[in-house]
């Protein structure tokens, strides 16, 4: 796949401001365990500084599929795609939270994984989107249940499976900084370490 200038673009705007975010919190958390109502403020400047922007860039990827085979009608079955997902996965949670909740789980650690701007392995795609799931149930397990049963208004506890869990997350986390260390690529591996330290 041919890297063009938006998508180069992506990348480098992630490699600049992600990095000092996760790098910056992990340092804060060393020091500070802030109260509740500072952490939801926190959080909510980070959606909209970082997430919101990052989801804002999801028409870029999609032309990127779209318009070599559709050419200028690509934004048509997008936009269609993309609000009948949308819909698909609100109708599903309304119906069954927990399930909507894996589901969801497990499309984001693929999104993590894949990354449009390199060439991925399926060892590369899979260790990279594991290690963010499964690291904040190898460290915070009761904050984790308590999180995931709040939202989904079930009992939905992770506690039982902290072993397995970092397991997981110590094989996922020493093949991505392996494939790191072995393309060259030290942002990834210094990524890698600083989700294990934020995560801890």
């Amino acid at each position: 796949m041919t890297i063009n200038n938006d998508q180069r673009t992506i990348g480098e705007w992630h490699t600049k401001v992600m990095l000092p975010v996760l790098g910056g919190l992990t340092v804060l958390g060393l020091f500070w365990t802030p109260a509740i109502t500072t952490q939801v403020v926190l959080f909510s400047f980070g959606v909209a500084t970082i997430g919101l922007a990052h989801g804002a860039m999801d028409h870029r990827v999609g032309e990127m599929l779209m318009r070599p085979r559709l050419g200028r009608l690509w934004p048509i079955p997008f936009t269609v795609s993309y609000l009948t997902l949308g819909a698909i996965g609100f109708a599903v949670w309304l119906v069954a939270p927990a399930i909507a909740l894996i589901l969801f789980l497990g499309y984001s650690a693929f999104h993590f994984g894949s990354d449009p701007f390199k060439t991925n392995g399926i060892t590369q795609t899979v260790a990279r989107g594991a290690t963010p799931l499964l690291l904040p149930i190898t460290f915070q397990p009761e904050e984790v249940s308590l999180l995931f049963s709040t939202v989904t208004s079930t009992n939905l506890n992770v506690e039982g499976y902290v072993l397995a869990s970092g397991i997981m997350a110590s094989i996922a986390v020493l093949v991505t900084i392996n494939l790191a260390v072995r393309r060259g690529d030290p942002t990834e591996g210094f990524e890698t370490i600083l989700l294990v330290a934020l995560n801890f």
